[in-house]
């Protein structure tokens, strides 16, 4: 899959593969590894970005900038709990990120699922950026979604399986 997007200047496109400012409010996707077609992502819109690098895999994390100071308050902890799940999966499966060295979490409104595992590029309920207060439950509930969604980039995005009743994925799908 590869694309092209056109949209205002100001916007940030991500994907399931790198993405570059072309010319002026134009984004080219790169091509991807084969995915089936229901897990092509574009994100595209006014976001906010808090970016790190750990181990030479990059990491973005993305929200509304209305939602800018909770994204910046969660950073440190979903930075953490990422790279966490990076090296035990890569460690696990003697593979690092299966679709490349960038990987982007983006928490969205209105997404009625907990999250979406995009190929490099997962969707996560804006609900996950807390405001105000919380708890060590949500907390936990958190690190377990995005470990749960990473660990989909080699279970499902990387290979379908025949029988979808018997996968370990089928019985904690939150």
């Amino acid at each position: 899959v590869s694309m092209r997007v056109t949209c205002p200047q100001e916007w940030i496109v991500l994907g399931n593969a790198p993405t570059e400012t072309t010319a002026p409010g134009v984004w080219e996707m790169a091509p991807t590894r084969p995915i089936s077609t229901y897990l092509v992502t574009v994100v595209a819109g006014p976001y906010a970005t808090v970016s790190r690098v750990h181990d030479g895999v990059k990491i973005g994390l993305h929200a509304r900038r209305s939602m800018t100071q909770e994204l910046e308050r969660s950073a440190e902890d979903v930075f953490a709990v990422t790279a966490q799940c990076i090296d035990g999966f890569g460690e696990l499966f003697g593979s690092r990120l299966p679709f490349g060295d960038a990987y982007h979490q983006v928490f969205v409104p209105d997404l009625t699922a907990g999250a979406m595992e995009n190929p490099a590029c997962v969707t996560f309920r804006e609900e996950y950026l807390y405001r105000g207060a919380v708890t060590r439950a949500q907390i936990e509930s958190r690190a377990s979604t995005i470990a749960h969604e990473m660990a989909h980039q080699w279970f499902g995005d990387l290979v379908t399986m025949r029988w979808w009743e018997d996968l370990w994925l089928s019985l904690i799908h939150i």
